[in-house]
């Protein structure tokens, strides 16, 4: 399959290296850019799993200072009361600050209406919520390393090379130049 360019004179043409027919000149620019930015892996590489691992070490320190609970608000709307804060988590769901519910039941914790202690309580909350953004970044980027690795297994694999053997050598089932078949000529028609 090739692209087309449409220029904005509206001439049409197939680009030569979507084609596969780029000249010489533009094969060693791939060539050059892959090299540059093949070089460049191993430092991005090792920067994205130290980063990793910063966020695991982050998102632990966190754990025992954060809150899954949900706020919950009781008289907010009676006349002449102070509202209270209540922080209710789910059926058997453990709170790394308040403790673990009696099983099949949910645990409710009294915030009150002291200042200090809502602010303790929601930044609780925030820390959880931050730990939980700290995770799911960590969890991308191993992914993305992970894939990382599968791409460069298939791109040394679909240039000819065995992944698990020193470099230089090529695959042991490759046929010899000499015997690859060559594509068949576009321009010769096959006789009916």
């Amino acid at each position: 399959m090739s692209t087309t360019i449409v220029p904005e004179n509206g001439d049409c043409h197939h680009s030569p290296a979507a084609t596969g027919d780029a000249t010489g000149a533009e094969r060693q620019l791939h060539i050059a850019e892959a090299i540059t930015l093949a070089a460049r892996l191993p430092e991005a590489l090792q920067e994205t799993g130290i980063y990793v691992e910063q966020l695991a070490a982050r998102a632990a320190q966190l754990e025992r200072q954060t809150c899954t609970g949900v706020p919950y608000w009781r008289d907010q709307d009676a006349p002449g009361r102070r509202p209270k804060l209540y922080l209710v988590h789910g059926v058997g769901q453990p709170c790394p600050l308040h403790g673990a519910p009696a099983p099949g039941r949910r645990l409710r914790t009294y915030i009150g209406v002291d200042p200090h202690r809502q602010q303790a309580a929601f930044a609780a909350l925030e820390r959880h919520t931050h730990r939980q953004h700290l995770l799911a970044e960590r969890q991308r980027l191993a992914w993305a390393l992970r894939d990382a690795r599968i791409a460069l297994r298939r791109l040394l694999r679909d240039l000819g090379y065995d992944p698990d053997t020193p470099l230089n050598t090529r695959r042991p089932h490759d046929p010899p130049e000499e015997d690859l078949p060559r594509p068949p000529d576009p321009l010769r028609r096959a006789r009916p």
